[in-house]
């Protein structure tokens, strides 16, 4: 409780009500969390079975999932730290990345 803030009546029959109320749908969305991060789960399981490594997977679902102004400065800080570290960058690599629709393989340029 913060400072001048009156502590709860106990006896309230509407806070004992948003208790439950709120206990229980805290509870129903916790049963769905867990029902969905096993489908998650099976679901990177599935990826990685088929041997794709998942920290570039991971790399590559973050950077589809940036917005296209934060994905190009990105891509600029990327290769600039790349260029400053001696890792070699590949400058055609997303040449055409514009044009490649989600889950298609941009053509070589």
């Amino acid at each position: 409780m913060g400072q001048g803030t009156p502590p709860p009546d106990h006896n309230d029959p509407e806070q004992i009500s948003l208790i439950r109320e709120c206990t229980d749908k805290i509870i129903s969305l916790e049963k769905q969390r867990a029902s969905i991060n096993a489908d998650i789960s099976a679901e990177r399981k599935r990826i990685k079975a088929s041997n794709i490594d998942m920290d570039a997977w991971r790399a590559a679902k973050r950077r589809r999932e940036m917005d296209p102004d934060v994905r190009a400065e990105f891509d600029r800080s990327q290769t600039l730290c790349n260029k400053a570290l001696g890792v070699p960058v590949q400058a055609d690599l997303f040449a055409n990345d514009s044009e490649a629709a989600p889950g298609e393989i941009p053509d070589a340029a």
